[in-house]
C-alpha cells in the first residue's frame, strides 16, 4: 500500500478551507497534517509538519506568499484562491519548475464548474458571440470571479480572431 499524501490547508478556518480540512481528515489516501491561519508562523509550520501539498484558500496576497513558501519548503501548492494576477501565476510556475515540484492554481474545485469550462471551450469556435454571465451571493469577494475569468480566457483561447473583454 502506498503512503498517504501529507496535506496541509492554509485558511482552514474559512468557509471553504474548514469544509476541506474536515473532508481531508476522512480521506484514507490523505494524511491531514494541520491547518495554518493568518498570523501563524508558516515557515515553522512547514518545517515541522512537512506537508507534500499545501492547499490554499486565503486571500490573493496571502495565497501568493503561502504558495511560494510551500514551494521553498518542497511542497506542492494547490491554490483555490481567486484573484491571482497572470504575473503571480507565472512567478509561481517558475518557482515550481526551479524546485521541481508540481503546483496548480484552480479557480474552482467543483466538478460541474470544471466540466462547464471544458465544454464551453469546446463549443466556443461554433458561436458568433459568447458571453459569460454570473450571479453570486452578496458577500462574494471577487467580481468577476476566478471561475468566470478562467472560463472567459479558455473561450478566448479558442476564438483567437474575436476580442475578449470583461467589465465589472
Amino acid at each position: 500500500m502506498t503512503e498517504p499524501i501529507r496535506v496541509a490547508v492554509a485558511g482552514h478556518r474559512g468557509k471553504v478551507g474548514s469544509v476541506l480540512a474536515a473532508a481531508l481528515q476522512n480521506e484514507p489516501a490523505i494524511e491531514y497534517v494541520g491547518g495554518i491561519a493568518r498570523g501563524d508562523d508558516l515557515a515553522e509550520f512547514l518545517h515541522q509538519k512537512r506537508p507534500q501539498a499545501l492547499v490554499d484558500f486565503t486571500k490573493p496576497n496571502e495565497a501568493m506568499h503561502n504558495a511560494l513558501a510551500a514551494v521553498a519548503a518542497g511542497a506542492s501548492p494547490v491554490v483555490g484562491t481567486s484573484g491571482l494576477s497572470s504575473a503571480d501565476v507565472d512567478k509561481l510556475e517558475t518557482a515550481c519548475k526551479a524546485k521541481k515540484v508540481g503546483g496548480i492554481v484552480a479557480p474552482n474545485f467543483a466538478i460541474g464548474a470544471v466540466l462547464m469550462m471544458h465544454l464551453a471551450e469546446i463549443a466556443a469556435p461554433h458561436f458568433e458571440a459568447v458571453e459569460v454571465i454570473e450571479m453570486h451571493h452578496a458577500t462574494k469577494l471577487d467580481a468577476p470571479s476566478g471561475t468566470a475569468l478562467a472560463t472567459a480566457r479558455r473561450l478566448a483561447s479558442r476564438r483567437k480572431d474575436r476580442p475578449f473583454a470583461h467589465n465589472k
